[in-house]
This record gives C-alpha cells, sequence and structure tokens, in this order.
C-alpha cells in the first residue's frame, strides 16, 4: 500500500455512517488525530481509512498477517480481528505512527483546553539546536502522536 497521512479540519466528505460503539476518540483527538488514505500505486484513487478503535488496536497486537491488498477482505486470523483489512491496516498504523513518530522538545505542546488530547504550537519560540547536540540527547526529542496503552 502507498499511505498518506494528513489532518482534516471539521467534518470528513465521505461517507462516516458506519459507527463503532467502541470508537476511542472522536475524529482530530488522539490515535484519530491523523486520517490516513491508501492506493495500491500511485495512480489509483486515494481511499479514506476508516477511524481507529480501541478494541481493533489491542487486537492488532495479536495478529501476525500480511496484507492483501484488497481492503474490503475480512481479516481471518486467531485471535480474531473486528473488521475489514482497512480497520486492520489502520490499527497497525496507529500502532506504528503511535512509536516512532517524533519531533524536537519544544516544538509542540498539550492543548490544556481540549483536556490533553490535542496538541498546539507552544507560545514561547522554540530554539533550534545543532544536529550533533540533537542526535546525541535523547531528551531534544518527544513522541508527536500519544502513546497507546
Amino acid at each position: 500500500y502507498y499511505i498518506a497521512e494528513g489532518q482534516f479540519p471539521g467534518e470528513a466528505p465521505w461517507d462516516t455512517s458506519t459507527s463503532y460503539p467502541d470508537l476511542a476518540e472522536p475524529r482530530g483527538v488522539g490515535i484519530n488525530m491523523c486520517s490516513y488514505w491508501v492506493c495500491n500505486t500511485p495512480f489509483d484513487t486515494w481511499v479514506p481509512l476508516p477511524d481507529v478503535t480501541a478494541a481493533q488496536i489491542v487486537q492488532a497486537r495479536g495478529v501476525v498477517r500480511l496484507f492483501t491488498g484488497n481492503l474490503s477482505a475480512p481479516v481471518d486470523v486467531h485471535p480474531p480481528f473486528d473488521g475489514t483489512e482497512a480497520n486492520f491496516l489502520r490499527a497497525q498504523i496507529a500502532r506504528i505512527a503511535s512509536a516512532t513518530t517524533i519531533v524536537p522538545n519544544g516544538t509542540i505542546a498539550v492543548d490544556d483546553d481540549a483536556g490533553g488530547k490535542k496538541f498546539k504550537i507552544p507560545e514561547e519560540s522554540f530554539e533550534a539546536k545543532f544536529a550533533q547536540e540533537m542526535i546525541t540527547i535523547e531528551e531534544n526529542w518527544i513522541h508527536r502522536l500519544p502513546f497507546l496503552m
């Protein structure tokens, strides 16, 4: 798959009629902060992935499976996964993005007005450091997305 990440302000322009009772967080917050679009080749139509649920992330942790390239394919695995390949792909993207997306410390801050579930640009200016210092000191980096329990 080719995968694109973005943040869509406001309501999604595609059908969001499928709802999940255990949706962890609404669109634009926490694990659903970013939206993702996928296609099999760069010349195909980009298809939006559904929002991910907490249950799907937990289920995806225990599954080892190759992707078929068909977003509507069932995910027949043990332990069972509740959803299609599109849901499984979105859950795996959430896990990967949470663990690997980092930014320089001081470039974003937790937005207390949003209950600590969104990030904002801090009011104080960010002072860039030399590359060698950024590479060698772990405290210079923070995760951009929330950690998944």
